[in-house]
């Protein structure tokens, strides 16, 4: 996503060099980004930004809860898993065990994931000696854009800050 700035720029850049690549390149943003907002010709504040949503219907049908509380009530550790291949196998065409998956959005600027992997000491080595390290694995969830690093020992904090300013600088 761009900015209102972003987009005015890019409308007044458009008024001067009248070719999309050149009024990418001076509103610094993709091609493709530019084209998008010229043909909606609104801003980013001025587009509809919502996920759109389903409503679904429940797996489990209300007719069905008094006999999965009588199984839990029987044997408190049967787990939902277990209930569920019950009423798939007793009720085939009402419980076809949907996946239920939920969305998720991000916004720029507001995640990042951070990692440190521990390496086995025994599979790297040079000139003969182990060669102890952890890789730092550094994600902006909006963008997608990943930072990997060996470090050692005390240099993993400095490679983490050095991860973060490198990123502010996008």
């Amino acid at each position: 996503m761009i900015t209102d700035e972003q987009y005015l720029t890019l409308v007044s850049a458009m008024k001067i060099v009248k070719t999309i690549n050149e009024a990418s390149k001076i509103a610094r943003m993709h091609r493709n980004t530019t084209r998008k907002y010229l043909k909606a010709k609104k801003p980013p504040s001025g587009l509809k930004n919502t996920p759109s949503r389903k409503i679904l219907k429940p797996v489990i049908q209300d007719c069905h809860w008094k006999e999965i509380s009588a199984l839990l009530e029987e044997s408190s550790e049967l787990e939902a898993t277990a209930a569920m291949d019950y009423l798939k196998d007793k009720y085939p065409p009402q419980c076809t065990g949907k996946e239920v998956i939920s969305p998720q959005v991000y916004r720029p600027g507001e995640k990042i994931q951070s990692d440190f992997i521990h390496i086995n000491q025994n599979t790297v080595t040079i000139k003969g000696q182990k060669f102890p390290h952890l890789l730092f694995h550094f994600t902006l969830t909006y963008s997608n854009w990943k930072y990997v690093k060996i470090c050692q020992g005390e240099k993993a904090l400095k490679t983490f800050v050095l991860a973060l300013k490198k990123a502010s600088m996008l």
